[in-house]
């Protein structure tokens, strides 16, 4: 697979994750300065998000092991404070345009994804065993004709407090 040095520029056969055609461009890019290297890496735009011509981890722009959204809001802003989070109100991951950042707690990132219906809830959450329309059904059968929880949760092989919290609407409001 050719690919291009993000050192050099020089054109070498290289696995999937590998970025430098040698450990000396590497090391080399070590020795840049890293805002240099954050410009080096940016696709600015006048109109929106600022694209990302280097690695990405789980989506995110990566600079030196480090999010390359938290570089740019040092560059821009100054430091983090520690157990800051560094969030984006694009919620586009590769972002790192500053007026596209702001700083908050873990409670307030995930408080941002679950406004914006970003999480893994109800039927898209991976350990999820109900669907909607299951529990739409257990709530009636309670209901109307008088089915007890433990009777639904082994129909529906969910735990007796499980189907009690679906039913309540505790979960799957």
């Amino acid at each position: 697979m050719l690919k291009a040095c993000v050192q050099c520029n020089k054109t070498f056969n290289g696995r999937p994750r590998r970025t430098f055609c040698s450990r000396y461009c590497y090391g080399q890019s070590l020795r840049t300065p890293i805002e240099q290297s954050y410009w080096e890496h940016v696709i600015t735009s006048e109109d929106g998000c600022w694209g990302w011509s280097a690695s990405l981890s789980n989506g995110y722009a990566q600079l030196r092991a480090t999010d390359a959204h938290r570089v740019s809001w040092e560059i821009h802003f100054g430091a983090v404070p520690e157990g800051i989070f560094v969030c984006h109100t694009c919620d586009n991951p590769p972002c790192s345009r500053p007026d596209h950042l702001f700083l908050g707690s873990n409670a307030d990132n995930v408080r941002d994804a679950v406004s914006k219906h970003r999480n893994a809830f109800g039927e898209r959450c991976g350990q999820s065993k109900l669907t909607a329309a299951a529990v739409t059904d257990m709530r009636a059968r309670h209901r109307n004709e008088g089915v007890s929880h433990e009777m639904l949760a082994a129909i529906y092989g969910v735990s007796r407090p499980t189907a009690t919290r679906a039913i309540n609407r505790r979960t799957w409001k």
